[in-house]
């Protein structure tokens, strides 16, 4: 799935575009939907190396992709960290709005990490 979320230059707009597109996703899903990423990692045989690098590469290019997209405001180190943050951020959730129904846990995200 491609989204084009907020604006250059606006951070604030692209967490928030991306918080509430999870959330919809999640709504029109019956809140059913989750994500193989998470599972996958929650779920881990300990000993998995090759699964575990393969899920931290995973990952990894998701809060590159964040922090690019966020980065053009801060400098680099604290993009990738907020980038790192609303990854686990949006993953938890995840699993609070699929267990509350509720669009809520997504709001929240946006709310406090779109400062």
């Amino acid at each position: 799935m491609r989204l084009r979320i907020g604006r250059p230059g606006r951070p604030d707009l692209f967490v928030r575009g991306l918080a509430k597109a999870v959330a919809r996703e999640m709504s029109e899903s019956g809140w059913t939907m989750g994500c193989v990423a998470q599972t996958l990692a929650q779920e881990l045989p300990p000993g998995d190396a090759d699964m575990a690098e393969a899920l931290a590469a995973l990952f990894g290019a998701w809060v590159e992709i964040i922090a690019a997209a966020i980065g053009s405001s801060e400098p680099a180190a604290s993009a990738q960290s907020r980038a790192t943050a609303l990854v686990a951020a949006l993953e938890g959730a995840r699993t609070l709005a699929r267990a509350q129904r509720s669009a809520a846990p997504f709001d929240a995200v946006a709310s406090q990490l779109s400062r």
